[in-house]
């Protein structure tokens, strides 16, 4: 039986409207494909998501990304990446949700990857309504290698095969199977995928 539910914040529980980013923030196609290939896809960000381990901060990725693009567009970069923040919302009605999930019993966990600075946005509202979270940049690990996992367990002594966790990232889904977490991934930043599973569980 599924007592506890355990969520991925990016693309599960807020969105980004990366078509709206790029539309603001580019000038012209060159601008627009530098922001994909060298910020969004960056070891920084999305590719390997070192700030997302705590050990830099956006300050050390707005230098890095620029050192390593010889400061082709300085400004760009650091207005970038000090403003995207506002372009993550809630995915629809997900926090109605998680309010259903806990009035019918259930505990409800975040367990992500996530820098400080975006989750900053993002804290308050989520620890009053969570029974736990763990985010990345505050243990420097991350999914999908073992430790983040095994952390949330010991952290709020759950039993891995009463708990469900939802991811967009195939990969972290297969760590949570193997450690004997049900697991299922759901399509970026879809909340009617999001329910279905949800729903086939037989939890919402």
């Amino acid at each position: 039986m599924i007592k506890n539910i355990i969520f991925d914040l990016g693309n599960v529980l807020i969105k980004t409207d990366y078509e709206k980013i790029l539309e603001d923030f580019s000038k012209n196609e060159e601008e627009k494909e530098f922001i994909i290939n060298n910020i969004l896809d960056s070891p920084e960000l999305n590719k390997c998501g070192l700030i997302n381990t705590g050990y830099i901060t956006i300050e050390d990725t707005i230098k890095l990304i620029n050192d390593r693009t010889n400061y082709k567009y300085e400004k760009l970069v650091e207005n970038f990446l000090l403003n995207y923040i506002k372009y993550k919302t809630w995915n629809g009605d997900i926090l109605y949700i998680i309010k259903k999930l806990k009035n019918n019993g259930y505990k409800v966990y975040l367990l992500s990857n996530i820098s400080e600075y975006v989750f900053k946005e993002f804290k308050n509202e989520l620890e009053h309504l969570l029974d736990g979270i763990v985010v990345s940049y505050e243990i420097h690990m991350i999914k999908p290698y073992n430790g983040i996992y095994e952390y949330i367990i010991n952290k709020y002594n759950l039993k891995p095969e009463e708990s469900l966790f939802i991811d967009d990232t195939e990969k972290n889904i297969e760590t949570a199977n193997k450690l004997g977490i049900k697991g299922r991934k759901v399509k970026p930043a879809d909340i009617e995928d999001l329910k279905s599973v949800l729903e086939e569980y037989e939890v919402l």
